[in-house]
């Protein structure tokens, strides 16, 4: 049987990574002590932007707090927002753009595929429009046609040449 951790539990071990105290870290993010020290414990839930904070100042994404410690196909999120950080600040090497987009892949061909992290890449954006085109009949499919040719003759949805 697999070992599931609460979200005080991921949030306890996510601070600890980052090796703040349970003070430091409510310091950082304005969040009261007593509150951290009762999320950690898990006796009380965290408002959704105590939650974005805390993973804000942990530099972790927020799905890592709320979710499982990996995604549908057994990768770490922490390693999913890594990549996609990188990618956006455009530090990422040939070898970690390969491997967003080798992990991209295995997400979109899982059966399951539960979270994929958004970025704006238009590999990835392809990627995802397809997985999802290809699950239509040909009725949806001809509507899903229809709707993305409406969207090219909205003036707030096209590109600029």
């Amino acid at each position: 049987m697999e070992n599931k951790l609460t979200q005080g539990q991921r949030i306890r071990a996510a601070r600890k990574a980052a090796k703040l105290t349970q003070k430091e870290l409510a310091d950082k993010s304005g969040i009261s002590f007593g509150s951290i020290r009762r999320y950690e414990s898990d006796d009380r839930i965290p408002r959704a932007s105590d939650l974005k904070e805390i993973a804000n100042i942990l530099k972790i994404h927020v799905n890592d707090l709320i979710n499982d410690q990996v995604d549908n196909v057994g990768i770490p999120n922490s390693r999913w927002y890594d990549l996609r950080e990188k990618l956006k600040r455009k530090e990422a090497t040939p070898e970690e753009a390969e491997e967003y987009r080798a992990l991209v892949n295995m997400s979109i061909n899982s059966d399951k595929m539960v979270w994929l992290p958004s970025i704006p890449d238009p590999v990835v954006k392809t990627e995802c429009l397809i997985y999802h085109f290809d699950k239509l009949n040909d009725t949806g499919q001809d509507k899903a046609v229809e709707h993305v040719e409406d969207l090219t003759f909205d003036t707030r949805y096209k590109k600029e040449d």
